[in-house]
């Protein structure tokens, strides 16, 4: 058994040969420029540098809460909060919302 060798100068020919030898999304990967993947973005949830601010921690919750979280603003959480931030914030807001509805509840029924 033989195996023949391209013996082309051509580059474009052997970035094809390359090409040929990958899987199909490994070379699809290499062709396809991500826009939404460049140096800021981690590729791991959690593992964002930069950190969101208070106000933009407590919007998500409440916006979560509420079922209006963008698709936008979930993804820039889970790619740059922590999530230990998001659990504590949830636990916080739902206590207070509770204490504000039994609050409500009891003062309505105070009146009566």
């Amino acid at each position: 058994m033989t195996i023949q060798t391209s013996s082309s100068s051509d580059p474009a020919s052997d970035t094809a040969l390359d090409a040929s030898r990958q899987t199909p999304t490994e070379h699809m990967a290499s062709e396809t420029p991500n826009p939404e993947k460049n140096s800021t973005t981690p590729d791991t949830p959690g593992d964002g540098d930069a950190q969101l601010s208070t106000g933009a921690i407590l919007q998500s919750v409440f916006a979560a809460a509420l079922g209006v979280q963008s698709s936008k603003n979930r993804e820039r959480d889970f790619n740059q909060g922590n999530f230990k931030v998001y659990v504590a914030a949830g636990i916080i807001f739902t206590a207070l919302f509770i204490g504000g509805v039994f609050s409500v509840v009891q003062l309505v029924l105070a009146s009566r």
